[in-house]
């Protein structure tokens, strides 16, 4: 266990944050299959140690975190998701660490968001206080310790997201600057913002999607260029037209990969009538997951 449980906590979290990090890290080794542990992480590159634990465990241990009574203010979050990534190499804990911080922030966001009173109260309740814009430090600590799509992309969606719809005039002039090549060159911040308003549906701001998809069109990087064309692609599903005609407008700039994701679901007739050239022809490679 030495490679998984880590030593002294970095940064500003309070001793009730490693209590409570070391009591949920208890719960998630009482769970760890060692023959799982190797494909786990050999999934992950082998960047990560892991303790094996089945995704359905690691979902029982944040549900017993998140009733906890000392993991609920924005301060508690943030220590807590300190001593998770500062103490401990096992990825599971790194896991955990992001569901409890998007549950908290996700929770919120629907309780602001959605109209029906009962439904408001009840995620009201599970979301306990108002997450606070601050928490943009933690999940941005997140963010870029031991960073790989497998975390990057729910704090982006989950976490990120939700904060922003919560605090949009404080969040979102970072994510612009995240957005931009030329002011972050930091990979997974960038791909964050790209990715932040996946579940927005409806909500979705149009200009700013369109303004984070053409600053990166650029970027030769395979998970930059996933992230456009996975953004564009949860958007389709509410206004194919509009993503079609950006992707048919761009396609010259648009790497295929990015094109190939974003239209996916499209018709290829639809994307013949709108003026697509035929895609190139697929390359074989290992495929990533992300």
């Amino acid at each position: 266990d030495g490679a998984l449980d880590g030593g002294a906590l970095d940064g500003g979290a309070t001793t009730a944050a490693n209590a409570a990090a070391d009591w949920a890290f208890q719960r998630l080794r009482s769970h760890a299959d060692p023959a799982r542990a190797p494909g786990m992480s050999a999934y992950l590159r082998n960047q990560f140690p892991c303790l094996g634990v089945r995704a359905a465990d690691r979902s029982a241990v944040k549900v017993a975190v998140l009733e906890r009574d000392d993991v609920v203010s924005s301060a508690e979050l943030d220590a807590f998701v300190r001593a998770s990534f500062a103490r401990f190499a096992a990825r599971e804990m790194h896991y955990l660490a992001v569901d409890v911080l998007s549950a908290r922030i996700r929770d919120a966001a629907r309780a602001m968001l959605q109209p029906p009173p009962q439904r408001r109260a009840k995620a009201k309740a599970r979301a306990g206080p108002a997450p606070g814009p601050q928490l943009l430090r933690t999940i941005e600590l997140a963010l870029t310790s031991a960073p790989w799509w497998d975390t990057v992309d729910p704090l982006a969606i989950h976490a990120l997201g939700s904060l922003a719809r919560l605090h949009p005039a404080e969040i979102l002039p970072v994510l612009d600057r995240w957005a931009d090549p030329a002011r972050t060159p930091h990979l997974w911040l960038r791909r964050s913002a790209i990715l932040h308003q996946n579940a927005y549906k409806a909500a979705t701001d149009r200009a700013r999607l369109e303004r984070y998809v053409l600053a990166n069109l650029a970027d030769d990087d395979f998970f930059i260029r996933k992230a456009i064309g996975w953004a564009l692609r949860a958007f389709q599903r509410e206004d194919s037209d509009f993503v079609v005609a950006l992707c048919v407008q761009h396609q010259a700039a648009m790497s295929p990969l990015s094109f190939r994701e974003a239209t996916k679901h499209v018709p290829p007739e639809v994307l013949a009538a709108a003026g697509a050239a035929p895609p190139p022809r697929r390359r074989r490679k290992n495929a990533d997951a992300a």
